[in-house]
C-alpha cells in the first residue's frame, strides 16, 4: 500500500491502481478488514485524480461499508472515507445519495433532510484548484472555522484546510496570515493533547511548514529550528523514516518543492553526524546501519 501511495503522489497513476489492488488482495486474504477500508480509500483517490469518479464512487463505497464493521480503524480512515464519497457523489450531481450518506450509520453530521449545498471545504477546494484564490481563501477561512467551533480540529479536512490555505498565502508573500493560522493549528493540536488526545503527526507537518516561511523570508536560524522540532516529533512517536520520505515526495508532487528541496537539506545536515538510534530504535540514517552490517 506504501508503494501504491507513492506512486499516486508522483502522478504514476496506473502503476499506483496496480499496487493498490494487489494491497487489497493481501489484506482480504488475510482477512484485514481494516487495511481494506484504508487501501479502497486510496484506490478512491487514485480514481478521482484522473477524474473517473464512477469508478472512485464503487471503491470509496465498498471502503465506508467495511470500515463501519473494521475494529482498530483509525477514525481517521473513516471520516476521510466519508468526505471524499460525499465529493465524488458531488461531482456525479448525486444529491439523493448524498442525503442517504449524511443519514447513514456513523455519520453524526446532517442527521436531517435538507437542501444540498456543497461543503466549504469541497466549494474552497474547488476554487483553489482554478486557482481562483480570491474566492477560495474565504470558503476555507470559514471551514476551519466551523471545524474549530465543533472541536474538530484533528480532524483530515482540517490539515486540507490548513494546507490550501498555506500555499495561498505562500504564493501571495502573506507571511504575517500563514504565520497566525500555523500557530492556530499548533495550539488547538496542544490543547486537544492537553485533553488526552495524541500529539499527532500533524504537528511535524506544522513546524515544517513555519520553517519554510522562515526560510522563504530569509529567517535561516529559526527555519532550521522549527525544522528541528519536526523532525523531533517523527523521532518521538517512533516513525519510520520511510513516511519522511513519502512526506518529500508528496511535497514534490504538490507544487511545494522549494520546502521539500530546504527539508532534505536540513535532514542531510541532522544525518551527517548520525549513526544515531533512538530510545524508540527509529533509525535516523538508515544506510549507517547498512554499512555495520
Amino acid at each position: 500500500m506504501t508503494a501504491g501511495r507513492n506512486a499516486h503522489f508522483q502522478g504514476r497513476f496506473d502503476e499506483a491502481k496496480v499496487l493498490l489492488k494487489a494491497a487489497l488482495k493481501d489484506a482480504q486474504s488475510e482477512k484485514n478488514e481494516a487495511m481494506q477500508a484504508q487501501t479502497y480509500l486510496w484506490l478512491g483517490r487514485v480514481y478521482e485524480s484522473t477524474n473517473q469518479w464512477d469508478f472512485a464512487e464503487q471503491m470509496l463505497v465498498k471502503g465506508n461499508e467495511i470500515g463501519i464493521k473494521a475494529s482498530g480503524l483509525d477514525a481517521e480512515i473513516l471520516i476521510a472515507l466519508r468526505h471524499e464519497l460525499e465529493n465524488s457523489l458531488h461531482k456525479q450531481g448525486k444529491v439523493d445519495a448524498i442525503h442517504t450518506l449524511r443519514r447513514s450509520k456513523g455519520n453524526k453530521e446532517n442527521q436531517y433532510i435538507r437542501i444540498f449545498k456543497p461543503s466549504l471545504l469541497v466549494r474552497g477546494r474547488e476554487f483553489y484548484a482554478d486557482k481562483n484564490y480570491g474566492k477560495a481563501e474565504p470558503a476555507l477561512r470559514k471551514a476551519l472555522e466551523s471545524y474549530r467551533d465543533a472541536n474538530d480540529t484533528e480532524v483530515p479536512q482540517v490539515m486540507m484546510c490548513i494546507d490550501m490555505l498555506y500555499q495561498i498565502y505562500r504564493d501571495q508573500k502573506e507571511w504575517l496570515k500563514a504565520e497566525q493560522m500555523i500557530d492556530q493549528g499548533m495550539a488547538d493540536l496542544r490543547r486537544r493533547r492537553a485533553s488526552g488526545s495524541d500529539y499527532s503527526l500533524k504537528a511535524a507537518n506544522l513546524h515544517f511548514y513555519k520553517s519554510a516561511i522562515y526560510d522563504l523570508q530569509g529567517r535561516s536560524e529559526d527555519a532550521a529550528a522549527e525544522a528541528d522540532k519536526g523532525f523531533a516529533i517523527y523521532k518521538n512517536l517512533k516513525t519510520d523514516p520511510l513516511v519522511i520520505q513519502i512526506l518529500f515526495a508528496r511535497w514534490d508532487v504538490t507544487g511545494k518543492v522549494k520546502e521539500s528541496a530546504r527539508l532534505k537539506e536540513h535532514y542531510a545536515k541532522i544525518a551527517a553526524g548520525l549513526p544515531k538510534v533512538q530510545k524508540s530504535g527509529w533509525v535516523e540514517y538508515p544506510e549507517e546501519e547498512l554499512k555495520k552490517k
